[in-house]
């Protein structure tokens, strides 16, 4: 593993070989407000609207060009879950009028854009979507909304500014290849996601800081995200399951400890593809599942319905996370890949 184990959360398979009684306390070395970035960002209404699902942030985006990386990122911890970035420009995404698909508040940025990331890549994947991407190209999955701090700093092709992605994907279409398989997104082999250490004090922050807020006005609606880490895994409750188009959704209730006692987040929504894992969740399973967090912008959109900046509103209840299963490996506190 490249990081230190964070032992308040471990992976399906450890969890039997764990003992009960043992649980590592985890202190933070300085506060999460000291540390945290809060930026406020807007996205297209009409782009939103238009392609993002409400319900479960599946969704497709059709691009004149785009701009794959050319290499492939490892599988590790904490961000690398063996991704191919393709950068696209808002100015190359179809059917926005004005240019601007989402962006921070406070100017243009020419840099600014969208990364489709599609994830686990196959023998083969990365010649097609080479292939794919130098042409007008249809991308497909789910919408992530996130402030991993990509706003700002040195861009590439591959990876422009952003707090829009479109990760993972898993369908792409152009230059003759079709390409629709949503099982080939599962939990990467021996990966480790951050713990409690991490996302205790992330969750709590919402609540204590009210950072997660939203409003709109006749073009755009506005969120405002803290920034923070990617790749986390939750000891959770499921709470109730229903079938999504393309997948499965639960609602859950997030503990920081293996023995799932210590409540840290009540009824957080979690998106997955069907699989094996999804499909064997029920109401009452004690479980642990690996995510990465996202906030709808199309339920933050009608929460945001009627309300200007002078009184936005708690957007809380748009956050999600994407599951892409049961945890492979132990959870970390920190990781060097990241």
């Amino acid at each position: 593993m490249c990081g230190k184990h964070d032992r308040n959360t471990v992976s399906e398979g450890e969890k039997a070989l764990t003992n009960p009684v043992f649980v590592l306390v985890c202190i933070l070395a300085a506060s999460w407000t000291a540390s945290a970035q809060d930026v406020w960002f807007k996205f297209n209404k009409k782009f939103v609207a238009e392609h993002i699902n409400e319900t479960s942030g599946f969704g497709s985006v059709s691009v004149t060009n785009s701009h794959p990386a050319n290499t492939v990122h490892s599988v590790s911890c904490g961000g690398n879950d063996g991704e191919l970035h393709i950068g696209v420009l808002d100015a190359e995404v179809t059917g926005i009028t004005d240019g601007i698909v989402s962006g921070k508040i406070d100017g243009s940025d020419s840099d600014w854009g969208l990364v489709v990331e599609r994830v686990n890549l196959k023998t083969g994947e990365q010649q097609q979507i080479s292939k794919v991407s130098h042409a007008a190209a249809q991308y497909g999955g789910f919408f992530r909304v996130w402030n991993e701090g990509h706003y700002k700093g040195q861009v590439y092709p591959s990876n422009p500014h952003h707090v829009l992605e479109l990760h993972p994907m898993w369908s792409y279409s152009g230059s003759s290849i079709e390409f629709d398989q949503p099982a080939t997104v599962p939990s990467m082999n021996g990966y480790g996601g951050y713990g409690a250490s991490k996302f205790k004090p992330l969750l709590q922050s919402i609540s204590k800081d009210a950072w997660l807020q939203t409003y709109e006005d006749p073009q755009f609606v506005y969120i405002n995200l803290r920034r923070a880490d990617n790749f986390y895994q939750l000891p959770v409750i499921i709470k109730t399951i229903s079938d999504i188009t393309t997948g499965k959704q639960a609602v859950v209730d997030v503990y920081s400890d293996v023995a799932h006692s210590h409540l840290v987040y009540e009824k957080l929504t979690v998106n997955m593809l069907s699989s094996d894992f999804a499909n064997n969740l029920n109401p009452g399973k004690k479980t642990f599942i690996l995510g990465i967090f996202s906030l709808n912008p199309h339920k933050a959109m009608t929460l945001a319905a009627g309300h200007g900046e002078a009184d936005a509103v708690d957007a809380s209840s748009a956050l999600e996370l994407f599951s892409y299963g049961f945890p492979d490996a132990r959870a970390v506190k920190t990781c060097a890949s990241h």
